[in-house]
């Protein structure tokens, strides 16, 4: 194999291009360059929270979607959403040892089509249709409170949780 084709390989491998799924399989991290990347269930809600790795409300508002999701046994799945930069992400990740799909949205497509300025900001989708917005002129405890009565009425229960 000549050096050239060597390097091309190399290079292919530490690309942004080859970080569709995730480039740390090993560790179990989970980070995605866009929505259609991630493998999700089409039945269920799709829940997405917008965080920032600097902004502690922020991430213990994805901490928080997805312990609610998991606790209650409800049929949604749970997708970080950010913009921050991939190392910051990958340390943030590793330190809380965060093992659920994140959306590392570089381009901000997720965030211009669902309107998000500020994070933490919770968008759900049921079938491709946005069908819950955190209201921002709530607080944070109402936001919670408001996106927790859609879920427990629209997400339903797995099986497994109610056996």
């Amino acid at each position: 194999m000549s050096l050239i084709a060597f390097l091309a390989i190399g290079l292919s491998l530490v690309s942004p291009r080859s970080w569709g799924q995730t480039s740390d399989t090993a560790g179990g991290l989970q980070v995605y360059r866009a929505l259609t990347d991630v493998a999700l269930d089409p039945g269920r809600p799709l829940v997405l929270v917008f965080f920032s790795t600097a902004c502690p409300v922020c991430f213990d508002d994805l901490f928080e979607v997805r312990y609610f999701v998991e606790k209650n046994g409800l049929e949604a799945e749970v997708v970080g959403v950010t913009r921050d930069p991939e190392s910051a992400l990958r340390t943030f990740l590793e330190k809380y040892a965060y093992r659920r799909p994140v959306v590392r949205d570089a381009g901000k497509k997720l965030f211009r089509a669902h309107k998000v300025d500020l994070e933490p900001y919770v968008v759900i989708l049921d079938n491709g249709r946005v069908v819950f917005k955190d209201n921002g002129l709530l607080d944070f405890k109402s936001r919670r409170e408001e996106r927790e009565k859609w879920l427990m009425r629209n997400a339903g229960r797995s099986t497994a949780a109610s056996s």
